[in-house]
């Protein structure tokens, strides 16, 4: 079987930069080198972030988990995705420093990590 380099980042959501609460909203992984994948998985409940921000635009936020992933699948928008991202990315969307993993199933890494970082999904009574 074929293994795969992957890197991955969690996407946080923190309302207020000076104050340390804060909950994950995503993951982002692709393959490092000449393989092609790239994906997200975003919460499926928001409701958690209107408890710890109950002004939260969750419309935006909702949109933006779109957007990004559909630009994180096109490995023709991939590259420049992932470039705004770690550079623009700062204030109340914030990325975790880049992780790396080896797998021969990216989908089901993810879908693994998915359960480690957004807790909220394990938990569908939020």
């Amino acid at each position: 079987m074929r293994q795969f380099e992957l890197e991955y980042f969690v996407v946080r959501y923190q309302p207020n930069v000076l104050h340390e609460g804060f909950i994950n909203i995503g993951l982002v992984m692709v393959a490092i080198g000449n393989a092609d994948f790239g994906d997200v998985r975003f919460l499926k409940n928001w409701n958690p972030i209107l408890r710890l921000d109950p002004n939260a635009d969750l419309e935006l936020l909702k949109d933006f988990a779109t957007d990004m992933g559909e630009q994180i699948r096109d490995p023709e928008k991939r590259v420049q995705m992932l470039l705004l991202m770690k550079s623009s990315f700062s204030n109340i969307i914030q990325l975790s420093t880049p992780r790396v993993c080896v797998s021969d199933d990216p989908p089901s890494e993810l879908d693994k990590l998915t359960w480690q970082y957004l807790p909220t999904e394990a938990n569908p009574q939020d």
